[in-house]
């Protein structure tokens, strides 16, 4: 209901509705797939999955788009006085100036040849790789490769704050151990933006939320109903209603349930073999996640919003699921 106070348009909530009755107005929510007219409809869409390709094509063509770009970027913070070379070029004690793209060479990044080799440890008698906090160590390296060859970067160059892809250009001289030591480097920097057009009107949201927890002591109950509630259209004025209707999908991004279940005391003295109708905790927790997202996946009858959200569920170390895959159909029977 909307009343007016000195000049000034409020907005109360409406009356409750009995369970007989429709609303009003009942909002539409917006197509999130885009429309078949401007062919953004399916875009991100993978037909065909494929496990043969490899990235040395897209550094290849990113170091050849990118190499006059990053010249012009050296240019004018060094001047024209420093001469281009490519890695085959270089000669021992020449000052000069070389683009390339990055690679990082870490000790401790892991890597599927050792990850198969410790798996199979009784033939090849590989210890299992130990699990790291970090993969960075002081003997990481910086390596500069072009479409020919590559050179081991040193010098004023951090090895801790870049990353491997990246197209730089670097400033310095070959030394005599084959190294070239760096003393400055430029990048390509951050293009002109141009403004784009909006249109306000027909603008769709997508809804990021993590840290449920479900199935642990310290979840929220409450808080959770409410967000579903909320974006269901049952709570909130006119306005809040009609934004969450422009909402198209529901990305609950990790966290969903706790690597922590809470156990009862009687459960936790007792063997698990003897006890019996034995449930994992988990269990309870996936229940309660399925619970949630069907109530966000049906249609309500007596809600301003007509219409379900989509919802995409990301996996991460406490979903029962594999890293990068869909969490399995059967656990949400």
């Amino acid at each position: 209901r909307r009343w007016r106070k000195g000049g000034m348009e409020k907005e109360l909530l409406s009356i409750p509705c009995a369970a007989s009755e429709e609303f009003e107005e009942r909002f539409s929510r917006k197509d999130g797939c885009g429309s078949e007219e401007d062919g953004s409809r399916g875009r991100f869409h993978v037909a065909d999955k494929r496990y043969n390709r490899q990235y040395s094509h897209v550094y290849f063509c990113r170091l050849l788009e990118m190499t006059p770009v990053v010249l012009k970027a050296a240019r004018r913070k060094w001047g024209d006085k420093c001469p281009v070379r490519q890695l085959k070029e270089l000669v021992r004690g020449e000052r000069c100036c070389v683009v390339g793209t990055l690679f990082k060479s870490m000790a401790l990044k892991p890597s599927i040849l050792k990850d198969i080799g410790s798996s199979q440890r009784r033939i090849t008698g590989l210890p299992p790789q130990p699990p790291r906090s970090k993969y960075i160590a002081p003997s990481d390296e910086l390596i500069l490769e072009d479409q020919l060859q590559r050179v081991t970067l040193c010098g004023d160059i951090s090895t801790e704050e870049l990353v491997t892809g990246l197209v730089v250009a670097v400033l310095g001289e070959e030394l005599d151990n084959g190294k070239f030591h760096v003393e400055d480097h430029c990048f390509v920097g951050i293009p002109p933006q141009e403004p784009m057009e909006t249109d306000q009107a027909n603008d769709r949201y997508v809804l990021l939320v993590s840290g449920l927890n479900l199935g642990s002591a310290w979840c929220d109950q409450l808080s959770i109903q409410l967000l579903v509630d909320y974006l269901s259209g049952q709570l909130g004025a006119y306005n809040d209603q009609l934004f969450c209707s422009s909402i198209v999908r529901v990305i609950v991004a990790g966290n969903s349930i706790t690597d922590k279940p809470l156990v009862s005391n009687t459960r936790k003295d007792k063997v698990r073999y003897l006890s019996r109708n034995y449930t994992a905790e988990t269990v309870g927790a996936v229940k309660e996640l399925d619970s949630t997202l069907a109530q966000l996946s049906v249609s309500h009858k007596h809600s301003p919003a007509a219409d379900s959200y989509t919802c995409n569920l990301l996996s991460n170390t406490h979903t029962p699921a594999h890293t990068h895959t869909h969490t399995h159909r059967v656990l949400f029977w």
